[in-house]
């Protein structure tokens, strides 16, 4: 559960081209460019690890969750245009992610889809379904005090919001509330400064 204003699932690749030149043979050449789905030719090499923006995409990658539930802000769905701005953003992360391109649905005030094998939910606070099994926890201190235009113009976020629009104490009680049970929780502090 990836509680946010900001989407933290940028895909990225570790393997490098450069990755190839290990390579001892023809035949382990061969397996290397069967296995890799796609190539990171960033010479960058903080682009080849996992960050702040790419960090879920890993975890999906490397099998440790097969559910994400994005929880964004309140106003985020509050009008059928922030849907459909939130369905476009979401599409674009499917569309960056490597195999086949799962469709992006509307399901009411939820955004749903496949990515990577994995199943990503967008929904508010308030949607999410009641979890019965443990699950990681990471929570953003921006989604406490963005809203859907300060999300999409960042200068916005000092002039409109002087408060937040959800307190800590009832965020912790809707977690509580929703029976979400965490094997681990993170706290971020926006390096953006959202």
């Amino acid at each position: 559960v990836h509680i946010d204003a900001h989407i933290d699932i940028a895909w990225f690749n570790p393997a490098s081209p450069l990755d190839l030149l290990a390579a001892r043979s023809g035949a382990e050449l061969d397996a290397m460019l069967r296995s890799v789905p796609a190539w990171n030719p960033s010479p960058d090499p903080k682009s080849h690890k996992p960050n702040i923006g790419n960090y879920i995409c890993s975890a999906i990658r490397d099998g440790i969750v097969d559910t994400v539930y994005w929880v964004v802000p309140d106003s985020f769905f509050d009008t059928p245009r922030h849907i459909r701005f939130w369905k476009k953003a979401v599409a674009d992360v499917v569309r960056d992610a490597p195999g086949r391109r799962e469709d992006v649905f509307v399901d009411g005030r939820k955004i749903r889809t496949r990515l990577a094998g994995c199943t990503l939910t967008v929904c508010r606070l308030g949607d999410l379904p009641e979890l019965s099994s443990r699950v990681l926890l990471d929570i953003d201190t921006d989604f406490l005090v963005t809203d859907h235009d300060a999300a999409r113009h960042k200068e916005l976020l000092y002039v409109k919001r002087l408060l937040p629009w959800m307190w800590p104490d009832e965020l912790a009680a809707a977690i509580s509330n929703k029976g979400i049970d965490p094997s681990a929780v993170s706290f971020a502090y926006s390096v953006e400064g959202f």
